[in-house]
C-alpha cells in the first residue's frame, strides 16, 4: 500500500533537498577554488624551428615517488601556465620525438616565468612521455608511433576516452584531431571507419576500451588514404577476445550549465566479429541547447538607452550507422558502410533597443532573425580492397 505525505513531511523533504543542493554547490565551489589557487609558473615551449603546441609540462614534488602533482599543455603559441602551492618542485617538459627536459624550481609568492625552453630532438625508439599527468611508454616507428594501452585501458571507459591518453591526439568535445594534421581516419582492427568526421567521436564511444591492446598513430599513411599529406590514421589494434566476439555498449551523457544551457543524449552499439565477418550497428541521439539574454541600460544626465537581446539556439541530432565487411584473405576484403542521420537547427535572435530623451518621443527599434533547418542525410559506401 502506498503512503501519502502530509504538508509537514513535504516541507521537510523540500528543505532536505535544498540543503543537499547547497552542500553540493559549496563542494563544487571549494573544489574549483582549490584548483585555481596557488603560485603561478609560466613559460614557452619551442624547438629549433618554432613553438611547440601540445607539449606536456608537469611538476613533481617527491623524487622517490615521482608522482605528478600538476600538469598543463602548451597552446598553439607554445605558452603554458600552471599553479601549485609554494615549495620546491621538479619541473618537466615532455613531447614525443624530443628528449625530456627537467629542472628544479622553487615557487614563492611571486609568479615564476621560466622564459623560453627549447627541446632537443631524440631518435630513440622507446620513449617515455607524459600525457594528462600520466607516464606513457611509446615506441616510435618510421611512419608514426605505437602505444601499448593494456594498462591505460583500465582507467578508460571507451575507445574515445582511451585516446585522450595518447600523445599528439586531441579530443575536444566531439572533435578528434592529431596535432599537425587536418584530417583523421580511424581504423579498428582491419575495419576502416567510413563515417563523417563529426561522427567519429560517437562511433568510438561504442567500443569498450577493454577490447583494445595497442594504439598506432600513422602520421604518414598510404597514399590512397592521404593524397594531400594532411591526413593521419589512428589504428586501434584489438585483443584476442575480439577474434570471436559479440557484444556492445549502451551509454548516456548529460551536461547542464543551467536550465537553459544543456547537452544530453544516448548512444549504443552492437558488434559481431567472427571468421572474417564483421558487422556493426550503432544508433545515437543528441540534444543541445543554449539561451542567452542581454538586458543592459545606459543612463546619462538627459539620455537613457536600453538594449534587450534574448537569443535561443538549438541543435538536435539522431542517426544510425552500420557496417558489414568480410575479409577473405590476409589483406583482401569487401564491405558496405551505411549511415543515416537527421540534424535539426533552430536559432532565434531578437533585439529591442529603446532610446529615451527629454522633449522627444521614445524611440523603439525591434529586430528578429530566425533560422530553422532540418537536414536528413543518407550515405552508402561499397568498397573492395585486395593486395
Amino acid at each position: 500500500m502506498g503512503q501519502t505525505l502530509n504538508s509537514h513531511d513535504m516541507m521537510k523533504s523540500t528543505l532536505i533537498r535544498k540543503a543537499l543542493l547547497v552542500m553540493g554547490l559549496l563542494l563544487v565551489a571549494l573544489t574549483a577554488s582549490a584548483q585555481t589557487t596557488g603560485e603561478a609558473v609560466t613559460g614557452t615551449i619551442r624547438d629549433a624551428e618554432g613553438a611547440l603546441e601540445g607539449a606536456s609540462v608537469f611538476l613533481v614534488k617527491d623524487r622517490e615517488t615521482q608522482e605528478i602533482v600538476q600538469f598543463a599543455v602548451s597552446d598553439a603559441a607554445g605558452h603554458f601556465t600552471m599553479r601549485a602551492p609554494a615549495g620546491n618542485y621538479i619541473f618537466g617538459v615532455s613531447y614525443l620525438g624530443y628528449a625530456m627536459h627537467t629542472e628544479e624550481i622553487s615557487l614563492t609568492a611571486e609568479p615564476l616565468d621560466l622564459g623560453t625552453i627549447t627541446l632537443e630532438t631524440s631518435s630513440e625508439e622507446l620513449q617515455t612521455v607524459v600525457v594528462r599527468g600520466q607516464i606513457v611508454g611509446v615506441r616510435t616507428q618510421p611512419d608514426g608511433f605505437a602505444v601499448d594501452v593494456r594498462e591505460i585501458r583500465e582507467r578508460s571507459n571507451d575507445a574515445l576516452d582511451l585516446l585522450k591518453h595518447i600523445p599528439k591526439v586531441q579530443v575536444k568535445g566531439n572533435q578528434l584531431g592529431i596535432i599537425g594534421k587536418e584530417q583523421v581516419l580511424v581504423k579498428i582492427g582491419n575495419v576502416l571507419q567510413r563515417v563523417d568526421a563529426s561522427e567519429i567521436a560517437g562511433l568510438l564511444k561504442g567500443y569498450d576500451a577493454g577490447l583494445i591492446d595497442r594504439v598506432e598513430v600513422i602520421t604518414q599513411p598510404p597514399l590512397r588514404y592521404d593524397p594531400d599529406g594532411n591526413t593521419a590514421m589512428i589504428i586501434l589494434h584489438t585483443s584476442s577476445l575480439f577474434k570471436e566476439y559479440m557484444g556492445g555498449v549502451i551509454g548516456t551523457e548529460g551536461m547542464y550549465a543551467n536550465k537553459d544551457n544543456f547537452r544530453y543524449g544516448g548512444y549504443g552499439s552492437l558488434l559481431y566479429n567472427r571468421r572474417g565477418l564483421f558487422a556493426s550497428i550503432a544508433p545515437s541521439i543528441n540534444f543541445n541547447g543554449s539561451d542567452n539574454l542581454e538586458d543592459v541600460t545606459y543612463e546619462a544626465k538627459d539620455y537613457r538607452y536600453r538594449t534587450y537581446t534574448p537569443s535561443v539556439g538549438r541543435y538536435d541530432y539522431m542517426g544510425v550507422r552500420g557496417t558489414l565487411q568480410y575479409a577473405y584473405g590476409e589483406k583482401s576484403l569487401l564491405g558496405v558502410a551505411l549511415s543515416w542521420n537527421r540534424k535539426k537547427y533552430r536559432n532565434v535572435f531578437e533585439s529591442q533597443e529603446t532610446t529615451t530623451q527629454p522633449g522627444t518621443s521614445e524611440r523603439v527599434v525591434e529586430n528578429s532573425n530566425g533560422y530553422l533547418a532540418t537536414e536528413p542525410r543518407i550515405t552508402a559506401t561499397a568498397y573492395w580492397e585486395a593486395t
